[in-house]
C-alpha cells in the first residue's frame, strides 16, 4: 500500500512540475514589449553653430557666423531602430567671439549674446543605421543615427522666432553600460527673421 501511495504522489508531482512549466512558456507568436519607462536617455553638451545668411559667402562663415553655447536633450528609443529626442540649443556666447557680426543685430560683433543670444528647440526623429542595417547588437560600441528633424528658433535679440527643418548625423561611442559620448552634426533650413 505504502508502494501505491508513493507512485500516486510521484505521478501527482510529475504533473504539477509539467504543468507549471507550460505556463511559464511564451508564445511564439506573442510581442513582447517593455514598459513605457524604458530606454529614455538624457544628453548635455557644448554647442557650436555655424550661421550664414544667404546673401554672404559659406567661406567667410568663420569667424562672422560661429556662435558657442549648451544643448540638453531627452530621449527615448521606442526598438533597437527607432527613437525620439527633444533637444534644446541656447547658443549665449559661452566662449566668446568677438566677430560673430551675422548675427542680430547685424554688424554688431558679439551684440546677440549681450542680449541673451538664440534658441533652438529641436524634435529628432532618431534612425540607428547599424542596428537597422546590421541587426541589434548589445555590446556595440559605435552607433550611427540619422536624425531627420523639425522645430523652432528664438532670437532673443530680436524677440522673434522662425520653424527649422533639418537632418542631423549623431555618432555615439559608449564607454560602459550608462555613459556615452556623442558627437550630433546637423544641417538646419532657418527662414528670416528680420524685418
Amino acid at each position: 500500500m505504502r508502494y501505491v501511495i508513493l507512485l500516486i504522489l510521484a505521478i501527482v508531482s510529475c504533473h504539477m512540475t509539467v504543468v507549471a512549466q507550460e505556463e511559464n512558456r511564451v508564445d511564439s507568436s506573442a510581442v513582447v514589449t517593455n514598459s513605457f519607462w524604458d530606454n529614455w536617455y538624457a544628453q548635455v553638451g557644448v554647442d557650436m553653430n555655424l550661421l550664414f545668411p544667404s546673401h554672404h559667402s559659406v567661406k567667410d562663415v568663420f569667424p562672422n557666423g560661429k556662435s558657442f553655447g549648451v544643448d540638453i536633450a531627452v530621449g527615448k528609443w521606442f526598438s533597437p531602430e527607432f527613437g525620439g529626442r527633444f533637444k534644446v540649443v541656447w547658443n549665449n556666447g559661452i566662449l566668446p567671439n568677438d566677430h560673430n557680426t551675422w548675427l542680430a543685430p547685424y554688424g554688431v560683433p558679439g551684440g546677440n549674446h549681450r542680449h541673451g543670444g538664440f534658441l533652438n528647440f529641436i524634435w529628432d526623429v532618431q534612425v540607428n543605421m547599424h542596428n537597422l542595417l546590421g541587426g541589434y547588437k548589445p555590446n556595440r560600441k559605435w552607433d550611427l543615427i540619422v536624425a531627420p528633424r523639425a522645430g523652432g528658433w528664438w532670437d532673443n535679440y530680436m524677440d522673434k522666432g522662425c520653424p527649422i527643418l533639418g537632418i542631423g548625423i549623431i555618432n555615439t561611442y559608449r564607454l560602459s553600460n550608462n555613459w556615452s559620448l556623442y558627437v550630433d552634426a546637423g544641417y538646419h533650413f532657418v527662414a528670416s527673421i528680420n524685418g
